[in-house]
């Protein structure tokens, strides 16, 4: 009798510790998987940019039309139109951007999107006519303007800094002298942009950047009559923008 009591607490004794020693692995094991998200936490900010966003955002655009003269206007034409040399196109605009991305190597980023920027059309006067207001020669900025970017960036706890070069779409039409006809023209305009990302949730980050637009392809205008080469030549939208955006991720 008292060999199977003693038989018993042995394998009781047996088994406490079997569970006991399961149990402290177990704890090992979760321990150990803590410190690794811990340290991600730390290195990563335990958030990522990877998968595809939706953007929305506002800024603010300080751009300018510069125009020169091929020849000197001659037969009198120099007295009658005032040429601006540039005008000055600032104006506040909203953004929308869909786009996605993934980091390889921890560290880099790899992405693009699509974007739109809206703002409030603007005309201005760049040729004046002294004889005939009617004949000004205005250029109008369309407000909406869509590109293509491409986003190459570094990550570190939780930042990116990245740095965006694109191309958009500016449209705009001139209206008065130009040999009585009218052009609306979407030429690419090419920019770079360097930013910061900081992402607060697997779901939700918010970046902010600067952006050079080089400005889109020059435009002729012949401003005096059939066979004489006098050319105005227009460069579009060249100057500084600025975002800021918030991002959603829409699927990861």
């Amino acid at each position: 009798m008292k060999k199977t009591i003693l038989t018993a607490i042995l394998g009781l004794a047996v088994f406490s510790a079997g569970v006991e020693e399961a149990a402290a692995k177990k704890n090992e094991a979760v321990a150990e998987k803590n410190a690794v998200r811990a340290h991600h936490k730390k290195t990563h900010g335990g958030k990522s940019f990877k998968g595809i966003y939706l953007s929305l955002g506002l800024g603010g655009s300080f751009l300018k039309h510069k125009s020169s003269l091929k020849e000197p206007v001659t037969d009198g034409l120099g007295d009658r139109f005032t040429l601006a040399d540039r005008l000055t196109l600032n104006r506040f605009f909203g953004t929308v951007a869909l786009g996605g991305g993934w980091t390889f190597c921890k560290r880099f980023y790899l992405g693009g999107e699509g974007l739109i920027d809206f703002a409030k059309s603007c005309s201005d006067v760049l040729v004046s006519d002294k004889d005939s207001v009617e004949s000004d020669l205005k250029i109008k900025t369309r407000g909406i303007t869509p590109g293509l970017a491409l986003r190459l960036g570094y990550v570190r706890k939780g930042w990116m800094f990245y740095v965006k070069p694109a191309v958009s779409f500016p449209r705009v039409k001139a209206e008065g002298f130009t040999q009585g006809k009218e052009w609306d023209t979407s030429k690419a305009g090419y920019s770079v942009a360097l930013g910061i990302d900081k992402s607060f949730s697997k779901k939700f980050s918010a970046r902010f950047e600067g952006e050079y637009s080089f400005g889109s392809n020059n435009k002729k205008i012949d401003l005096t009559d059939a066979g004489q080469e006098n050319w105005l030549k227009i460069k579009f939208n060249r100057g500084f923008n600025i975002r800021a955006l918030c991002s959603y991720n829409v699927i990861r």
